[in-house]
């Protein structure tokens, strides 16, 4: 039996990081079409921090990306994890869109 080191318990796959950093920025941005609360929430956080909410969920943007970018590996089903979630993003507005196109 080999030796113990930390490190082994401390590895972090930075491509599902990136995964979950996607899925609660834009998952909590995207609730607001479906939740009235989270849209009063969202509301009141854009009063309250301004400029710098806008700034802080683009930086999260950008996190969430690089990540995807350095952790991708081919062969290890990243694209059809991405593929459902790009996906269901898709899924998920397309009512949005036709909600908004009758309201015209």
């Amino acid at each position: 039996m080999g030796k113990l080191n930390l490190r082994d318990f401390m590895e972090i796959d930075l491509f599902y990081l990136g995964v979950v950093v996607l899925v609660l920025n834009e998952g909590f941005v995207m609730l607001r079409h479906y939740s009235s609360k989270v849209s009063t929430l969202l509301k009141s956080i854009k009063e309250k921090w301004g400029q710098k909410w806008l700034l802080l969920h683009s930086a999260l943007d950008i996190l969430w990306l690089c990540l995807l970018i350095v952790g991708y590996e081919q062969g290890q089903y990243h694209e059809v994890i991405l593929g459902c979630i790009f996906g269901a993003m898709a899924i998920f507005y397309i009512p949005v869109m036709i909600k908004g196109y009758k309201n015209l």
